[in-house]
């Protein structure tokens, strides 16, 4: 028989990820009303899309880490493989499931395809 800690807390666990899950909708419709396409590739990668080009850019795509030196280190790995043009690492806007992002401009996005791949495998 669970203890009511152990209630608690899978009470506390269940309502953390279906904010989670309201605020990735909240994104997404935020995108959506400001003429973007948001595409979730899992709670650390996402991309947004331009369709019109407003901006001068096609995508932009989201990388997210717990730690600003985990940003950076794969930051700098990006910029060694020419994986990207323009980089920023900020604190987490758009990855609401991490505290530090990479926002990478005009990234191909089977780059972050095949790294939300990845992540899924090593899972």
């Amino acid at each position: 028989m669970a203890t009511s800690q152990e209630l608690l807390r899978s009470n506390i666990s269940f309502l953390k990820d279906q904010v989670a899950v309201q605020k990735g909708l909240l994104i997404s419709l935020a995108s959506q009303e400001q003429g973007f396409d948001w595409e979730a590739l899992g709670d650390r990668l996402g991309i947004l899309y331009d369709p019109q080009q407003r901006h001068g850019w096609r995508q932009i795509g989201y990388l997210g880490f717990a730690t600003k030196q985990k940003a950076q280190q794969c930051a700098r790995a990006l910029n060694r493989q020419g994986l990207v043009n323009e980089l920023e690492i900020r604190k987490a806007k758009r990855l609401t499931a991490c505290k530090w992002e990479i926002k990478a401009v005009d990234i191909n996005p089977e780059v972050l395809r095949h790294l939300a791949v990845n992540d899924l495998q090593a899972a």
